[in-house]
């Protein structure tokens, strides 16, 4: 009746037969609608991570008008919001000039993989129609860098009560947002873990492969630079 998820129980269905720790999970003036808000409680679970940056995004208020800047800016966002919902991308985060995207969230890992790869061709293409759009506004096209890999994370609502978020945390957040950095190192637009692409089942041996030592990481992390997103969609499914 309260619509919890599969893996939340009622305190009074439990029937304890040994000593028990309990961690509250909501604060003490929490109400109903708190508590049965997505991911309240925070669950690791297998799924991809994408983080997508705006390449020198701050060259766009050179010579522009503030009203301006923030007009290409929402319209960068609103693209990639929709690239995100017609691959099956959740929205997590954001900030002046990227954000991050989860995928895998309500299905199994390969799917979510495959789709973060649809997901960062899609990003590709709408940035190709943004740029056409405004190819009379922009002194030069914008360019994105896209990070993706995948992983055990720790997803659940986090941020200020009274602006909850879903998101996630750990390794394979970390491992992704360093793997976005490494776009710039081979001026390429897309970097994908190889344990993403094991895990999506695709082979992308035929881009260069690379390893990278992440801080806080005994070992160090493979993947692939690929220069243009479009060559992946013959290597995806249909």
């Amino acid at each position: 009746r309260v619509h919890a998820e599969p893996n939340v129980r009622l305190a009074c269905q439990l029937r304890p037969n040994r000593d028990l720790h309990v961690t509250p999970l909501l604060p003490a003036d929490a109400g109903a609608a708190d508590a049965n808000g997505p991911g309240n409680g925070g669950r690791e679970r297998a799924l991809a991570v994408m983080f997508v940056d705006l390449r020198d995004s701050s060259r766009l208020a050179e010579h522009r008008l503030p009203y301006d800047v923030l007009f290409i800016l929402n319209r960068f966002f609103a693209e990639m919001a929709d690239a995100l919902k017609e691959t099956g991308g959740y929205y997590s985060t954001f900030n002046g000039d990227g954000f991050m995207a989860l995928y895998g969230t309500k299905g199994d890992l390969a799917q979510g993989c495959k789709d973060a790869l649809r997901g960062a061709i899609a990003v590709s293409g709408r940035l190709a129609q943004i740029n056409a759009a405004l190819a009379s506004e922009l002194r030069e096209p914008l360019r994105v860098g896209i990070g993706v890999h995948a992983g055990e994370a720790i997803v659940g609502t986090m941020g200020p009560p009274a602006h909850p978020i879903v998101s996630a945390l750990g390794d394979t957040v970390n491992v992704a947002s360093r793997l976005e950095g490494e776009t710039k190192s081979h001026q390429c637009a897309l970097v994908v873990s190889a344990a993403c692409a094991q895990a999506a089942g695709i082979d992308l041996s035929e881009f260069p492969e690379h390893t990278v030592q992440v801080r806080g990481r005994a070992q160090s992390v493979s993947y692939f630079a690929i220069a243009d997103t479009a060559a992946l969609a013959p290597l995806l499914p249909a």
